[in-house]
């Protein structure tokens, strides 16, 4: 239950035509959310309130140039997801451990000058997550039990902004829309008895910078923020 961020670098493309990139990126991000509960079981069930969700990622990303003005990129590596649920005035700790986590985006440059450029760059990016209780039923006759919490959340992140280049570093940024959707699943004895719900929409925008280390290389680190997440994340790309 964590923002699912992974650094996006300048809004436009910065691959040439059948040209290729390898990197690595590192992200940490947080945000808050509500869940909706719905249950088969029962029914009117009170909303919970996730606070803090954080996560940190580590990804590899891969990109290729369709033409200099359009780029496309995929990337997959491992990020955890920890916070806190605040439900019926209790809190309680929510730990997910690292698993999988990747995504893909793109980037088109729609207006180039020789140190100005605008660019559109759509990315999503999707996290899971796994966690477990102990639970007392013993006034039920099924003695203490495990609850399990299984989370699935991805999102999307699309802006509009410039890059500015200066001989060998550039400043970038833009703004735009974040979207972020998770489903959660509360299952007891192999049961489902809750599913849970977050949908959240906010406009946002980030700033970043870049230096090139050669004609190929280059490492960047960038800020994003919305009404209810933050990011920091940071990366290395090399082209060839």
């Amino acid at each position: 239950m964590a923002l699912a961020f992974a650094p996006v670098g300048p809004p436009t493309a910065g691959l040439k035509t059948e040209q290729w990139s390898l990197g690595f990126d590192y992200a940490h991000g947080e945000i808050d959310f509500d869940i909706e509960w719905s249950s088969d079981f029962a029914s009117g069930i009170a909303d919970a309130k996730a606070k803090d969700m954080k996560s940190d990622s580590y990804l590899a990303k891969f990109g290729y140039g369709v033409t200099d003005e359009w780029e496309f990129y995929s990337f997959l590596g491992a990020a955890d997801s920890r916070g806190k649920i605040e439900w019926y005035g209790e809190t309680d700790d929510f730990d997910g451990g690292y698993d999988v986590s990747g995504g893909f985006g793109t980037k088109w440059t729609f207006l180039k000058d020789e140190n100005l450029s605008w660019g559109l760059v759509y990315q999503m990016s999707w996290i899971q997550g796994d966690d477990s209780y102990s639970v007392d039923l013993s006034s039920l006759g099924l003695g203490t039990q495990e609850i399990d919490a299984a989370l699935d959340s991805f999102d999307i992140f699309l802006a509009l902004g410039p890059t500015y280049k200066m001989e060998n570093w550039s400043i970038y940024g833009g703004l735009g829309l974040y979207y972020f959707d998770a489903d959660i699943d509360i299952d007891l004895m192999d049961t489902t008895i809750l599913e849970g719900d977050a949908d959240e929409t906010s406009f946002g925008g980030y700033v970043g910078t870049a230096i090139d280390l050669d004609a190929n290389a280059s490492l960047y680190a960038e800020y994003m923020l919305t009404n209810d997440a933050w990011a920091i994340g940071t990366g290395f790309v090399w082209r060839f």
